[in-house]
């Protein structure tokens, strides 16, 4: 209907320069909310889980923006699928309900729906995983299998809470120094049982005039009690963390110099479990997981939520990421730069060749629905909108075949894909019709495009192919500090300039043996774009984390 535009339906209720600049007030509120429970005597972690709430709620409030003092008087209808899976209708669910349940007019409607298949998932074939993977990789299937059912008495331990090919390299690392290697989820069964506690609302402070600047008035009192709510269950999820893993942690990292390794401590149990680390002196080592807070503008806004803010020790890629991670009021931890896991140079090794589709397109469109995990002033209506004059403007009219990988399947809508309706009809460009991993697939192409500063960019870069960048201004924007860099280092496109399309087309369009050696004329630029904030340091980047923690763990406590 909205792309449409049907006659009486209105698709764009707010700005998007309004919506860009709720956006990046997330990072003042988390920040604000942290130093008022710190002044307030509150301890780092619940500071945190304040900050981290806060920022959630944010989000969660983005639709709050269109209402008006109408629509908590006047008869107002919401129309919420249901699919028949309970899991996914509450994924679904916006948060209508929450704020108009003052409205005596107000009506919920659920309304059956089936579900529009999404592309499946494409396994790499055993090759493939033997040769991109690695020894630590397989090393550390076998002995975390081998430890699972034998005594770890009189051993340290790597407790392993959230795995990724960092952490794999640095736990098979340290089994090298004699340690046993176990693995567990650092969240647990809570069940209903919690005891809440109403949040004071002199705490509340920051949030509640947060409020009053963005939202009309009747939002503030359901608003608030949401984020009232909200909070005050995951503080009670951290004190119920608190207990359990009292009990449970002794047990699983046994003797002194065990060490705890993750890449995700968002959840308040993982924070509580790092406390619990931190009374029995056992390092918890964050691990960075992609390359976003270094190059993405709209990162600011989450400075809350990186690993260092609920860890001892963080390992970061590369000099920027260091720096940035320091630069928060959330730092708690030690930070080294170290590189990056071998995976990512690793991506050069895969073979075969796509020739009838030279270009490959990475996209990076992800639709957030309720979830809310925007990032910038962009609707999913207009993220759409964009990808499909991508699809028609540029990529369908090129003499050469494109690629298009679609970003990983997300359940936020029940309806298909309108983006993959529009390009079966461009006869040049074809679908990966199952999700499989970059690295798998980038070797077959000839040039590499993406849009918007997110992860996927470095692998990207550290495919070695010729990476044509486009660069949106209002969703996940270049920092403007890198802009140059990346103009320098590959090729650089602005959404917002008025020729993009044309522009983007003719270079395309060019032979791939030119765009190639124009890539290759850009090398030292890029060497220093990847030192400085993309792969850091060369060489063995496990065994540098390695050597930091065995030297941290030697000292007998979790500084």
């Amino acid at each position: 209907m909205l792309l449409s535009g049907t006659t009486g339906v209105e698709p764009e209720p707010v700005s998007e320069d309004t919506l860009n600049d709720y956006w990046y007030q997330a990072g003042h509120l988390a920040s604000s909310l942290f130093a008022h429970w710190r002044d307030a005597g509150k301890d780092h972690d619940q500071a945190l889980i304040a900050a981290r709430v806060s920022v959630v709620v944010h989000h969660q409030l983005t639709r709050a923006l269109c209402l008006t003092e109408a629509d908590f008087k006047e008869p107002r209808l919401y129309l919420a699928a249901q699919t028949g899976q309970p899991a996914l209708d509450h994924r679904l669910e916006a948060i209508w309900p929450v704020l108009l349940q003052g409205n005596p007019d107000f009506q919920r409607i659920a309304v059956p729906h089936e579900i529009v298949p999404k592309i499946g998932t494409a396994i790499p074939s055993l090759r493939q995983r033997l040769v991109l993977s690695g020894f630590a990789d397989i090393g550390f299937r076998l002995v975390e299998r081998f430890w699972r059912s034998r005594s770890i008495k009189n051993r340290p331990v790597a407790l392993v809470f959230h795995d990724s090919e960092f952490v794999k390299e640095a736990a098979f690392g340290l089994v090298r120094h004699g340690y046993a290697l176990r693995t567990m989820s650092a969240k647990h069964t809570i069940g209903e049982s919690l005891k809440l506690e109403a949040i004071p609302a002199r705490l509340l402070q920051p949030f509640d005039t947060f409020l009053k600047t963005h939202f009309t008035p009747s939002v503030i009192a359901p608003a608030l009690a949401h984020f009232n709510s909200v909070l005050s269950r995951a503080l009670a999820e951290y004190d119920f963390g608190l207990q359990y893993w009292e009990k449970k942690l002794p047990e699983l990292v046994g003797t002194k110099n065990s060490v705890v390794l993750t890449t995700v401590t968002n959840a308040p149990s993982a924070i509580a479990a790092a406390r619990i680390a931190q009374t029995l002196s056992v390092p918890v080592v964050g691990f960075q997981h992609g390359v976003t807070r270094e190059i993405a503008g709209s990162h600011k806004a989450l400075t809350c939520n990186f690993e260092n803010t609920a860890t001892n020790l963080f390992m970061t890629f590369n000099p920027e990421a260091t720096r940035i991670s320091n630069d928060t009021p959330f730092n708690r931890a030690q930070i080294h730069t170290v590189g990056m896991p071998a995976v990512y140079r690793r991506m050069q090794r895969s073979s075969g060749e796509d020739r009838a589709h030279p270009l490959l397109y990475v996209s990076t469109m992800l639709p957030v629905g309720n979830v809310n995990h925007a990032s910038g002033g962009v609707s999913d209506l207009e993220k759409t909108r964009r990808e499909i004059s991508l699809v028609r403007n540029v990529f369908g009219q090129l003499p050469h075949g494109v690629k298009y990988k679609p970003y990983p399947a997300r359940d936020c809508y029940v309806d298909g894909d309108p983006v993959l309706e529009a390009i079966s009809k461009e006869p040049g460009i074809t679908v990966f019709d199952q999700d499989i991993d970059l690295r798998y697939i980038a070797h077959h192409h000839k040039v590499i495009i993406t849009a918007r500063a997110t992860s996927t960019v470095s692998w990207c870069l550290l495919t070695g192919l010729p990476v044509v960048f486009i660069n949106h201004p209002t969703h996940a924007p270049l920092r403007e500090e890198y802009r140059q860099a990346f103009a320098d280092s590959l090729f650089l496109f602005d959404w917002d300039d008025p020729d993009m399309h044309q522009t983007l087309r003719a270079f395309l369009s060019q032979p791939i043996k030119d765009i190639e050696q124009q890539y290759a004329a850009k090398k030292n630029a890029r060497q220093e774009l990847l030192d400085q904030a993309i792969s850091g340091p060369k060489g063995n980047a496990g065994r540098r984390a390695v050597d930091i923690i065995l030297a941290q763990v030697s000292k007998g406590a979790a500084s």
